[in-house]
């Protein structure tokens, strides 16, 4: 595995398929590999487990009132029987604890986790962090670049800037829906939510939301264009190559 590897992560966040199937594809024709993080069943579900490219994980949401379920254990199991292959996890919102981490590596098997969001001018690479004694450790894998966090702060959308190319490896955390919407601020994505329940939004329903300059789909464009694609990875066979194997 390359020093300087690329994950991108996407977090599906109930974005409608078209959505979805849009962004695979822009990976697929270009041979790119990814992980997505899966929230809920739908059609496209099983073209992406189709896709050798693409590495499955769990999209849990812990919060209160989670259609995903009323605690903990109900939570995973939704996302074990949406993704049963799954092995990488990252939180809905990066809502975790450590018991949610303790309860992940001891009753479902998941090796890695991404919920951890570092924005810092160095890179930094995975960790194994464990949550019992003799427990197998769990590998945590910060994402530095978040497409959310990005329209609140730096608004970085130019893909040669050189903070998406300094040295090491870099995980990118990116949602569908801000790479449709080409999302440059916060506002295109409430006048989205105001359409209705999101996995329903048509395409003809974003005729009225402005998607024209720079923005997250220009951004994603540029990195597919930037980078060299044998760089590109899915978290699990990145964490496998750092570490040497699943414990």
């Amino acid at each position: 595995m390359h020093k300087d590897a690329v994950m991108l992560t996407f977090d599906v966040d109930w974005a409608p398929d078209w959505m979805v199937a849009e962004v695979a594809n822009l990976l697929t024709n270009r041979g790119v590999a990814a992980t997505w993080f899966i929230t809920h069943e739908s059609p496209v579900l099983e073209d992406l487990k189709s896709e050798k490219l693409f590495e499955l994980g769990w999209h849990p949401n812990f919060f209160p009132g989670s259609s995903h379920g009323e605690n903990v254990e109900d939570v995973l199991e939704f996302c074990r029987n949406l993704v049963p292959e799954g092995r990488s996890v990252r939180a809905h919102s990066l809502f975790q604890s450590e018991r949610h981490l303790q309860t992940l590596v001891t009753n479902f098997d998941i090796r890695n986790d991404c919920s951890v969001y570092l924005p810092t001018r160095e890179v930094l690479g995975p960790h194994q962090v464990r949550y019992e004694e003799e427990g197998r450790p769990l590998r945590r894998l910060p994402h530095f670049f978040q497409d959310n966090m990005n329209i609140l702060g730096d608004r970085r959308w130019d893909a040669e800037d050189a903070w998406f190319h300094r040295k090491g490896a870099k995980t990118f955390c990116l949602h569908p829906i801000h790479i449709c919407l080409n999302t440059n601020r916060m506002e295109q994505y409430e006048k989205l939510k105001a359409l209705g329940p999101l996995p329903s939004i048509t395409r003809t329903a974003l005729s009225d939301i402005d998607r024209d300059g720079t923005g997250t789909r220009s951004l994603f464009l540029g990195l597919l264009e930037t980078y060299d694609h044998r760089l590109f990875s899915q978290v699990d066979a990145y964490c496998e190559a750092v570490f040497g194997g699943h414990p």
